[in-house]
């Protein structure tokens, strides 16, 4: 399996653990959820081990304010780098680096602007993000996928990126309603936070489809992936994504 095809399987994933990215949709799934779907996507051990920090990180954010939360992950973000950077001989490097560049980014040259806006996200963003999993089903999509007899196989036998792919399309679906209701949701409680939200959320995706061009991967991926994913493989969806545009995928 190819860096490029895995990498892009794998961000698939990233909207489903919200330890891969800025905890923005708070936590929906478990560490058990998530460890199986990186499992099943057929990460190895080496980076499940450096991964460790992340998905507990997640695991703890259910209570926590925005702002905690963002603190943890950034925390928990520099111990992965960290453990990655003690094992020289681990590959699969570059999909983390690609997973973790949103939150990166987050706790980086974006976190003046979040460090402006978290007064307002600790006191009104929660009810923002619980409206849109309800509406966008997200949580039942995550549990749904990761549940599925195919990705409890896949988990057990070392995966197969493509295998879970086939599995992901209610998932991708879900996401692609809940980024523009968390874009206008939060734009509405809090100016400008669901653009700078949102916008995270996709820089793994930008930063796939860059790598998966460069290798002349980008439309096999694309024909591999469920009709709901094909989406994410566009540039111009999503730039509509960050400017809050739904999406159709059929």
């Amino acid at each position: 399996m190819s860096h490029a095809r895995q990498l892009v399987l794998l961000l698939i994933a990233i909207h489903v653990s919200a330890g891969l990215i800025p905890p923005m949709f708070r936590t929906i799934v478990s560490e058990d959820e998530a460890s199986t779907l990186i499992a099943a996507l057929g990460a190895k051990p080496c980076i499940r081990e450096c991964l460790k920090p992340v998905l507990d990180g997640a695991n703890e954010l259910d209570e926590m304010l925005p702002s905690q939360a963002l603190k943890t992950m950034c925390s928990a973000q520099k111990e992965t780098v960290s453990c990655l950077i003690k094992q020289p001989l681990c590959s699969g490097k570059v999909v983390v680096d690609v997973a973790l560049s949103g939150l990166q980014q987050a706790c980086g040259s974006k976190k003046p602007i979040f460090k402006l806006m978290e007064k307002c996200l600790d006191e009104k963003a929660a009810p923002v993000y619980a409206s849109c999993n309800d509406l966008c089903m997200v949580q039942s999509a995550i549990g749904n996928l990761t549940e599925s007899a195919t990705v409890q196989k896949l988990a057990k036998l070392g995966g197969n990126p493509t295998a879970v792919a086939r599995e992901a399309g209610p998932l991708c679906e879900s996401i692609l309603c809940a980024l523009p209701c968390l874009y206008s949701g939060l734009n509405d409680v809090c100016p400008f936070s669901g653009l700078y939200t949102v916008d995270v959320m996709l820089i793994p995706l930008d930063k796939a489809i860059r790598v998966a061009e460069s290798m002349g991967m980008r439309d096999m991926i694309k024909r591999q992936l469920p009709k709901e994913c094909r989406p994410f493989m566009l540039r111009q969806t999503l730039q509509d994504l960050r400017h809050g545009k739904q999406i159709k995928y059929y």
